[in-house]
């Protein structure tokens, strides 16, 4: 079983948002889920000021993160991390969600 997700920042609109899933044999589990919590590094481990808890799951498990317009934390050609942890069937799932935005 893993964590997955999806990082998008749309730089028309000027919004951030995340989904998250965790996947088992190549099918995204919708029961047994816990509540979602991430919190944004920068790459050197800083920790930045966004973060969220308690993310509950939607129906059909995915997990999805408010949108965050005009994001202060995006600048052109950073490299973060977006942690993101959660509980399946009693294990603890985390990972780092590495991305860069570039051209905004």
């Amino acid at each position: 079983m893993q964590l997955k997700g999806y990082i998008h920042y749309d730089g028309v609109s000027d919004v951030f948002d995340a989904l998250f899933w965790v996947e088992d044999n190549g099918a995204i589990q919708v029961v047994g889920l816990s509540d979602l919590n991430v919190q944004l590094y920068d790459k050197d481990g800083n920790i930045l000021g966004y973060a969220e808890a308690g993310i509950s799951p939607l129906g059909n498990g995915l997990y999805s993160l408010t949108e965050v317009a005009s994001p202060t934390f995006i600048t052109n050609k950073a490299t973060l991390l977006l942690r993101a942890e959660t509980l399946f069937g009693g294990n603890e799932l985390s990972d780092f969600f590495p991305f860069t935005v570039t051209n905004i």
